[in-house]
């Protein structure tokens, strides 16, 4: 069986351009589902601190790239902050989000990759981004979550790269907030974090009866 030429130039374009088209990920959006979930689940307040990167990695590169296209994080120059934002802008959409909050978010990026399986019959692409983060709720001096989350998505697009390369920025994105509701609907994250909402009220009322 035979193929015509014009169909597979665009893959060839992809897998033999020698340019690396470089691209800024959107801005983090807030997702409505994500926000019913935090306000249903979550009563108290949450701070966000500084995500960093697992340093015997190299899982922060900026940008995360295939030979064909470059995606460069809007937020520090940083994908660990893109995640670290993310988190604020989701808690804030749900009026859960306040810096002086003593129950803190922060976390580890382990892994961030994007890729793509050609198809060689003309059809659409395969591509797939994904990340790795380790989530951390802090109380205190008591650490009440501590989780490796992963979330991969996947999705087809053709090949021309007119097309291909907006649908990959946002690919990530949506990757992204698949994780983050992901966090948000974890029934360990749930727990802990109503327990600490729970608990600060006493907290007050205990540091306001010793004075």
């Amino acid at each position: 069986m035979t193929y015509p030429v014009f169909r597979l130039l665009p893959l060839v374009f992809l897998l033999f351009s020698a340019c690396t088209t470089k691209m800024d990920a959107p801005d983090y959006q807030p997702v409505a589902s994500t926000t019913v979930l935090l306000q249903n689940n979550h009563v108290g307040q949450l701070n966000v601190v500084h995500f960093e990167s697992n340093p015997d990695r190299d899982v922060n590169a900026n940008p995360v790239a295939i030979h064909i296209l470059a995606i460069a994080s809007p937020y520090g120059h940083s994908f660990s902050e893109y995640i670290e934002t993310a988190l604020r802008l989701e808690f804030r959409q749900a009026g859960i989000y306040s810096p002086q909050s003593p129950t803190i978010v922060s976390g580890t990026l382990q892994a961030n990759k994007i890729a793509i399986a050609p198809s060689f019959w003309g059809l659409d692409d395969d591509w797939m981004a994904s990340m790795t983060v380790r989530f951390v709720v802090n109380r205190g001096n008591q650490t009440v979550f501590d989780k490796i989350m992963t979330k991969e998505h996947h999705w087809r697009s053709v090949q021309l790269p007119k097309f291909a390369f907006p649908a990959a920025i946002q690919g990530y994105l949506a990757m992204v907030q698949f994780l983050v509701q992901e966090l948000a609907s974890d029934p360990d994250f749930i727990v802990a974090t109503k327990t600490s909402a729970a608990a600060l009220p006493n907290a007050e009322k205990a540091s306001g009866g010793s004075g």
